[in-house]
């Protein structure tokens, strides 16, 4: 039989998988398909979260310089176009430079072309 420490350290460590569990659980989108979580997801309605693959010379200025301008923004950069796919497959990223937009649920826009981008950005920022 085991002792009431035993009990007790079972009964912690049983917690600690359960909170853990739970903490990493992501939220599905309506359609029942897997969100992408953090780090992509912009944390609010507001925000701005992009991905850019294989461009290092982009930087958040040249939105601001664009007029697009994000109170909250977020981006993360890989150098390298193997190293996004092997990372990310599920971004299903064809070539390099890529620049995807994240809402708080998904993957709201893909393209392989900064000025496409740009232009994307202005009209989603036309209609807030």
């Amino acid at each position: 039989m085991k002792s009431d420490k035993q009990k007790l350290i079972t009964l912690g460590v049983i917690i600690a998988i359960i909170l853990v569990f739970w903490s990493t659980q992501m939220d599905l989108p309506e359609d029942g398909q897997p969100a992408f979580g953090p780090p992509f997801l912009a944390e609010d309605e507001n925000q701005l979260s992009l991905f850019v693959v294989g461009d290092s010379d982009f930087e958040m200025e040249m939105l601001r310089e664009e007029g697009l301008y994000y109170s909250s923004a977020s981006m993360q950069k890989v150098d390298s176009l193997e190293d996004a796919q092997l990372d990310h497959p599920g971004l299903e990223i064809e070539s390099a430079p890529a620049y995807l937009v994240f809402n708080t649920r998904e993957l709201e826009y893909k393209t392989y072309d900064v000025d496409d981008l740009m232009k994307y950005l202005k009209k989603s920022k036309e209609k807030q």
